[in-house]
């Protein structure tokens, strides 16, 4: 069982599917949602929070003139090959990749969700979605992740529009301690400022995948959908997304379909008609989204 599933196990389904759909349901309100996100200011709010706490974050990082030297000299190594493992072993070079990269990445995930969004690919489900962020780094894509559906679930609550309430669940899986402990600080200071609790899951997640057990969490989970049937007469299901080097959907059970490929900027460029387009009929139990995580891009 994955640290997060306590949070998923919890939860209830937050409506019946809608008629049509998730993908019918994107095609007729998303253009409404998308209004919505721009006429909040919802990106900017959740940058300038992030920033805030970026830049708190790099106060407990650098204290001295020799940590701020150290973070100097990693830059240009960050900047022109950030996908190379042999570049952490570079003191500071994990904060040089927070200071760089961070604030950049997390706004080129959330325009590739508004993306999926404008083009009805969203990953939606009655439970919300689960997300597995693999090198997650300091967690600029996470962090985007749940910024962005936080926001559908405060649009679902003014809008009175249930199917868009989708809880974020986020794992994140990095093997490097110190962009785990970036990742921590960003998270305490940013549940600190304001920004929804649930933030505080990307204090946690999973140094490798010797933890990880596919065939085990299917297992719970539908254990867990046949309780929540009992309890509530309502079927239950969930929207997962994997964050690492493609974007796939796929169901329980069945092989993964490539809809689009590497990071974010590339989810925006990659022409649609090479897009997998989800079934209307299909009862979604799960539904992966995938994306890198360190890019040198």
């Amino acid at each position: 069982m994955s640290a997060n599933d306590e949070h998923f196990h919890a939860r209830r389904p937050t409506t019946r599917p809608p008629h049509g759909g998730w993908t019918e349901l994107q095609r007729r309100e998303g253009a409404a949602v998308l209004r919505w996100l721009q006429t909040e200011q919802r990106l900017q709010k959740g940058f300038d929070a992030l920033a805030i706490a970026l830049r708190a974050t790099l106060d407990d990082l650098v204290r001295t003139a020799s940590d701020a030297c150290a973070v100097w000299r990693a830059a240009p190594k960050v900047l022109g090959d950030c996908n190379n493992p042999e570049t952490y072993s570079i003191p500071q070079a994990e904060t040089a990749y927070a200071w760089l990269h961070m604030l950049d990445r997390y706004v080129r995930t959330w325009l590739a969700l508004e993306h999926l969004v404008r083009s009805s690919l969203l990953p939606m489900g009655k439970l919300g979605i689960r997300a597995l962020d693999v090198g997650t780094g300091p967690g600029p894509s996470a962090f985007a992740t749940h910024d962005f559906f936080a926001a559908l679930e405060e649009y679902a609550l003014a809008t009175a529009s249930p199917h868009w309430r989708q809880p974020p669940d986020i794992m994140c899986v990095e093997c490097a301690p110190s962009m785990n402990h970036i990742r921590h600080l960003l998270a305490e200071h940013l549940a600190i400022t304001g920004t929804p609790r649930s933030v505080l899951a990307m204090t946690r997640g999973l140094h490798d995948f010797g933890s990880l057990h596919p065939a085990r969490e299917r297992g719970s989970s539908r254990t867990t959908c046949a309780i929540n049937m009992t309890s509530t007469s309502t079927s239950t299901g969930a929207s997962g997304m994997l964050i690492p080097s493609t974007l796939q959907r796929r169901q329980i059970g069945k092989p993964a379909r490539t809809i689009a490929t590497d990071s974010s900027p590339s989810v925006i460029s990659s022409p649609l008609s090479t897009w997998s387009q989800p079934s209307k009929t299909t009862s979604k139990k799960s539904s992966p989204m995938l994306m890198r995580g360190r890019s040198s891009s």
